[in-house]
């Protein structure tokens, strides 16, 4: 996108590490023109919620919606852990504070009566830090908002069958009400290991100004 803006609009394109969250908060300040992020941080940006409280973006404009996500918490299929409150007590990986992946984590364990609190270990990495820390045991369970099939879950998935986590219905009827999210499903076998669809809960890539 940026050789497309840079040899057809004319502009001048420099490119910034950023996630979802704090791409909105760059694009609000003027540091940055445009920026990639969630309906659902954007939606948080605009009516000045959740990690936005006090920070709203009330002129945060859509370029356009790019791709659909889902929210994928993926375990090892022999794991003992088969829906979101046997998280308790147990070591995840996620990405870092500033994205979308995160803020998503925190509502998904809110709308099932959890918190980071009652996790064992919360760590926060990249994607392939991730696939390592499940390789090596420091993580049983991996958060990430992304299109599947996804090819670092793939990567994973070679090593070891997994399976991706369900949400419970009422708690995908609590954080649909969230701007920006809407209920999905994830087809079963699009990882070996996984034989069953996953419930769960989609929110687009935008591109914003």
């Amino acid at each position: 996108m940026a050789e497309i803006l840079q040899n057809k609009a004319g502009f001048t394109v420099t490119q910034q590490p950023g996630g979802g969250i704090s791409n909105v908060f760059n694009v609000a300040a003027g540091k940055a023109q445009l920026g990639f992020t969630t309906a659902d941080a954007a939606g948080a940006a605009i009516a000045g919620e959740g990690d936005f409280k006090g920070k709203a973006a009330p002129n945060l404009r859509l370029v356009g919606v790019l791709y659909g996500q889902q929210y994928n918490l993926a375990v090892f299929a022999d794991s003992p852990i088969r829906k979101v409150q046997d998280l308790k007590g147990r070591a995840m990986v996620t990405t870092p504070r500033g994205s979308s992946t995160e803020l998503m984590t925190r509502r998904v364990l809110e709308a099932h009566g959890l918190s980071y609190e009652d996790l064992k270990k919360v760590n926060y990495g990249s994607n392939a830090d991730g696939v390592n820390m499940m390789k090596d045991g420091h993580a049983e369970v991996m958060s990430h908002l992304i299109t599947n099939p996804a090819a670092y879950l793939m990567d994973l998935a070679s090593s070891k069958p997994i399976r991706l986590i369900s949400l419970d219905p009422a708690a995908v009827d609590r954080l649909v009400k969230f701007p920006g999210y809407s209920r999905t499903t994830i087809k079963a076998g699009i990882y070996k290991g996984q034989d069953q669809e996953a419930l769960t809960i989609n929110s687009p890539v935008m591109l914003v100004t």
